[in-house]
Parts: C-alpha cells; sequence; structure tokens
C-alpha cells in the first residue's frame, strides 16, 4: 500500500463502484438573446471605442508622462442584464503587444439581474483590434450569426474606464472621495525598472511610497 501524503484527508468507508448514468433528459444552455437591431447596435460599439480611445488620449494629456511606460487606454465592456460577458474573447492571448484583460466585476441591477464589468488594457496602436471585429460584424450582420456575435451580442456598453472598474476587492471598500489612504498597487513585470518608474511619478505627482516590494514571477506588489 503506497504512503499516505495527504494525512489530513479521512475516508471512513471504501470506495464503491457504480456504472455511469446519463441524465434523465437534454441539457441546454439558455438561449442568447440578440440586440433587436443588430447593425444599430455594431455602430453604436464601434463609435463608443473610437470615443474612448479619443477620451484616453485627451485623459493622458492631462497627466505626468513616465518616461518609459507602456502607453494605451484602460476600456470597460459592459454586458446586457442577465448575460455573461465572452471574457474569453476580450483576453487576447496572441502578439507581445495586445489587449489584455485586468477585472472582471459583477453587480446586481436592482430587478435583480446581474450585469458584468470587463476591464481591458488597450496598448496604442491596438485598439484597432476591437474595431476590425466591430466591421466585420457589421459586414456580416444579415446572416443569422454573424461573425464575432458571440463577443458583440454580449456587450451593451463600452467606456473609458474608471478607477473603480480596475478596483478588485468588495465594492464597498472602495475609498470615498477625499480619503487619503495606502493603495496596494500590483505591476506588472516587464523590464524591471516598473518599480522606478512608479518612484518616478509618485515624486512629481507628491504620492508617498512604501520601502518594501513584494516580489512575485510576474507581479510586483507595493503600497502607494
Amino acid at each position: 500500500m503506497a504512503d499516505r501524503n495527504r494525512p489530513h484527508i479521512f475516508v471512513d468507508q471504501p470506495a464503491q463502484a457504480e456504472p455511469y448514468t446519463p441524465p434523465p433528459r437534454r441539457i441546454t444552455g439558455r438561449a442568447l438573446s440578440v440586440p433587436d437591431n443588430r447593425r444599430a447596435h455594431a455602430e453604436s460599439l464601434g463609435a463608443q471605442l473610437a470615443l474612448a480611445g479619443a477620451s484616453g488620449l485627451q485623459r493622458r494629456a492631462d497627466t505626468t508622462r513616465v518616461e518609459g511606460a507602456l502607453d494605451g487606454i484602460y476600456v470597460t465592456f459592459e454586458s446586457f442584464p442577465g448575460i455573461e460577458l465572452a471574457i474569453e474573447s476580450l483576453d487576447v492571448r496572441q502578439g507581445s503587444l495586445r489587449p489584455e484583460l485586468r477585472t472582471v466585476q459583477a453587480a446586481l441591477q436592482t430587478d435583480g439581474q446581474q450585469v458584468e464589468f470587463a476591464t481591458v488594457f488597450i496598448p496604442d496602436g491596438r485598439l484597432g483590434y476591437f474595431l476590425r471585429r466591430v466591421q466585420q460584424y457589421l459586414e456580416t450582420v444579415e446572416s443569422e450569426r454573424p461573425r464575432n456575435s458571440k463577443l458583440l451580442d454580449r456587450v451593451q456598453g463600452v467606456a473609458l474606464a474608471s478607477i473603480e472598474r480596475l478596483w478588485t476587492d468588495r465594492v464597498e471598500d472602495f475609498p470615498a472621495a477625499g480619503d487619503v489612504v495606502w493603495w496596494e498597487v500590483w505591476l506588472r513585470r516587464r523590464d524591471g525598472l516598473e518599480v522606478d518608474r512608479l518612484r518616478s511619478f509618485a515624486a512629481v505627482r507628491d504620492i508617498n511610497v512604501g520601502p518594501r516590494v513584494l516580489s512575485f514571477p510576474e507581479r510586483l506588489v507595493v503600497l502607494v
């Protein structure tokens, strides 16, 4: 008998084999409702994406530029009530410079239906990844299943993200306006200068940075 390598797990009775029994009925997922006017829906999403890109550039012009930082914008995709976003389609896994999913939040509306918010970092020059998918959807919108419908039929709206959409703890724990608090900032490893850039930015903006850094293989954690 093999040595027990899980001494904290106790099985009081021996296992008993039973034949597999298929479920009594076919199990199917709930049909996904589609926008009433797919063409107008796609045109609206395209305009919202373009506006988010322009607003992101304006926001950057009003803040401190950090040399060596990866420029881009954070965009939030909002689902229709009761519909889950196609998260895997928002997290692009190909290419060294690509859109990256950062957070997913869920919120209940007053009618009890859940809405999802997925925030994606889009590097400069990569907004076209999503604009092309909207265009492909438009070009095939008369078909029963337009291209990229799995992604776009679920999206109610797109907007430039707020810092609240990057929050990963409980919504009720988000600091109130005017509060001075310590933030736990997670930096993605890229070139080894992440903390230096953070301290440079903090010095210009009169922000305190903790002296210690917690290191993980892909992330660095700093108190700010």
